[in-house]
């Protein structure tokens, strides 16, 4: 999708990604066993996005 801004001081067209990424690779490696409950979960995505951490899940 293209959109088109316009004020009297601003004209710039924006493109919408409207393709989610994909999940690529995960860490630990899916159906792993004797993974630490405190232990790091890595995602890696097929396009970057904004990143975020998660401090703790209930």
């Amino acid at each position: 999708m293209t959109m088109l801004a316009t004020n009297t001081n601003i004209h710039s067209e924006l493109t919408i990604d409207t393709i989610p990424p994909k999940v690529s690779l995960t860490t630990p490696t899916n159906l792993k066993t004797g993974i630490s409950k405190t232990g790091t979960i890595i995602l890696k995505l097929t396009e970057d996005i904004k990143s975020y951490s998660f401090n703790k899940i209930p």
